[in-house]
This record gives C-alpha cells, structure tokens and sequence, in this order.
C-alpha cells in the first residue's frame, strides 16, 4: 500500500513538472474571456444615468440648465467615471491608516473577543494619526517660516500640541516593550510609516468639505470635527477588517458627502466639486478673452455695475473680461462676473456664446524664499 502511494505522487510529481509553464498570451487571453461576462451595456447604462443624475443636481444647484441636451448626456457617463473615481480616492484615504496598521500588526489589543479591552489599548492608531497630521502641520509651520508668512505660529502651536498628544500615548503603550529593544525598534519604523499614512485622510476630507473658494470658518469647524470622529472610530476596528471599513465608509458616504455639507449651508458642495473635477466649472474667476461683440454684451448686461476687474472691449476683434465659467457644456456658457465692492456687492451671471471664448492661465508669482543662509 504505501509503495504504491509513494508511486501515485511520484507520478503526480513527474506529470506537474512535465506541464509546460503557462504563457503570457494565454493569460491575456483568459482574462479577456473575463472581461467578456461583464454586463458592460447595463454598466454603461448605470454610468449615464448616475451622471446625469449628478449633471442634474449640479445645474440645479446653479439655476441653469444648457439647452444642448446632447451635451449633457455625452458628458455624463465621464462624470459618473471621475465622480467614483473620486470616491474611491476619499474611502481610500481614509482607510489607508487602518490598512497601514494592521499590515504593520501594532495592535497593542491582546485579549480575546469574548474578554474586555480596556480603551486605552486602543488608542495605538488614534495617536499615530495624532503624530503624522502634526507632523504635516510642522513641516508646514517651516515652510511658512522661510516664506516669513504670519501662518507660522498657527501651524506650530497646531503641529507641537498633535504631536505631543500622539507622542505621550504611543509611548505609554510602547513602554511594555522595551525589554526586546530590536523588535522596539523594528515596531518604531512601522510607527512612522503608518503616521505618514495617517495624512491621506486629512486630505480625503479637505477635498470633500472644503470649496475651492469662499471657504468659511462652518466648512474648517465641518472637517475638523469629521476628521476627529474618523481618529476616534479607528480606535474600534481592531476586530474589523479592512475591506468592512472600507464598506462602512462606502455607505457613509452619501452622509458625509451630502448631509455635512448641508448643516454648514452648503448642500451642493460636493457636485460643485465634481464638476470641477470634470472640467464643467472653473474653481475660481479666471480671465477669458472672446470676440469683441462678445465681451460688449458683457458689457450691456453690467449696465452701471463696474466689474472687480476692468475689462477690455477696445480692441476691434478681441475683447478680455475676467469671471468664472460655471457651465462650458453646449454652444452657450453660464459665467458669473464678480462685481467691485467683494461679496456685499455679489455677481452678475449671464449666458455668452461659447464660439471664440478662450480662458487665460497665468502661472501664479514664485513665493521664493524671504530668508537667505
């Protein structure tokens, strides 16, 4: 019996080994015969009706829809795309630090499911998120300091006080472990990576709740305060997986992207943010030059209202006004010209033709050091 086992995997053996190795062609190959079971037309389908649905709520948002519908549903399954895409850039941001930590094993959480943790065992992940945004916070307080900005000491106080709380926990939960100095020391160099990975959701954050201009101490309090509830809910997720965070996050998301935004006055935040993102609307005022019979009609609907910036309609084919372009889908734009006298004073929108329109981009001055060594 066993010489005859021994003789079955021996054969096993030698009929693995005479297998020829599997080609590149062929994986390509199966894996296009994946693709192929892709319901790819009811995607398609989803991906035009969720960006229309998106296209909707923005023009909504603005008061505007363009009469070239056409337009808008070729650009609707390209903003579907970007809006997951950065969806997927938000719920991996804020995931990022659970993965780094629990891929790095510094879970300081010893007992079982079914025994008590007391929390300060779980503020292992919590202080290292502390450290790497105070650490942020302190590289910028430098940078401010060789551009002899006023934001040095705001950024100092901010990145001293983070990084010290950080620091005081990570410690006292790290002292156990000084009797095995390497495994210490190995466990400090996991420390700083997943403390740099703590930056990403900060990030993640700002780009959900905060606008591109017009930002007001509501959209600040909004993020500080949604970021604390991210540092303080890792300190639960020792027994959670990763992908169930990132699930979590998923579904919280229409939450942070639609709710948050609407307690600080601002509900249509986050598809004024995509169509940014898609190249719809122009984050801020920039200038435009257009044909002559078009910055004069510019011009007739200011009436008596002086614009922030002067325009130029004297040239016999060319004119220059400086707005910012808030829908560029169809043959007619929808511009907002900011008026003399800042926000009391408000905006004049209006459609132009699109023929002709051109936007000017201007590289912004170097802010070169004010401090030579």
């Amino acid at each position: 019996m066993g010489t005859g086992i021994e003789k079955n995997e021996g054969g096993q053996k030698e009929a693995e080994e005479a297998l020829p190795p599997i080609e590149p062609m062929v994986l390509v190959r199966r894996l296009l015969r994946q693709f192929r079971t892709i319901p790819w037309l009811g995607l398609s389908a989803i991906g035009t009706g969720l960006g229309v649905l998106l296209l909707v709520g923005y023009f909504k948002s603005i008061g505007f829809v363009p009469p070239d519908v056409t337009a808008i549903l070729g650009a609707s399954v390209f903003v579907a795309m970007l809006a997951v895409a950065f969806v997927a850039l938000v719920v991996m941001s804020i995931v990022a630090p659970t993965w780094a930590y629990k891929d790095q094993r510094l879970s300081h959480v010893t007992a079982s499911q079914d025994e008590h943790v007391p929390f300060r065992d779980r503020l292992g992940l919590p202080a290292l998120q502390l450290v790497g945004v105070g650490a942020l916070f302190l590289c910028l307080a430098a940078l401010e300091w060789m551009r002899c900005s006023s934001y040095v000491y705001a950024y100092l106080l901010i990145g001293a006080v983070l990084v010290a709380i950080g620091l005081v926990i990570w410690i006292r939960l790290e002292i156990r472990l000084l009797a095995a100095p390497r495994a210490w020391r190995k466990r400090s160099i996991s420390a700083v990576w997943v403390a740099a990975m703590s930056v990403p959701p900060l990030g993640g954050l700002m780009a959900l709740l905060i606008p591109g201009q017009d930002i007001e101490w509501t959209h600040l309090i909004a993020m500080v305060v949604v970021w604390g509830l991210v540092v303080w809910s890792s300190a639960f997720l020792d027994r959670v997986s990763v992908l169930a965070s990132a699930s979590a996050v998923c579904v919280l998301f229409p939450i942070l992207a639609f709710s948050l935004p609407a307690m600080v006055g601002d509900i249509s935040l986050f598809v004024r943010q995509i169509a940014e993102v898609t190249g719809i609307r122009l984050a801020r005022p920039a200038d435009m030059h257009m044909p002559v019979a078009t910055c004069r009609l510019i011009e007739g609907a200011l009436g008596s209202a002086e614009p922030a910036q002067p325009m130029n309609c004297d040239h016999p084919e060319w004119g220059a006004a400086h707005a910012q372009v808030l829908s560029n889908l169809g043959n007619r734009w929808l511009i907002d010209v900011p008026l003399r006298g800042g926000a009391q004073s408000g905006s004049l929108r209006l459609t132009i033709p699109a023929d002709g329109v051109q936007i000017v981009y201007r590289s912004p001055p170097s802010r070169s050091s004010c401090r030579t060594f």
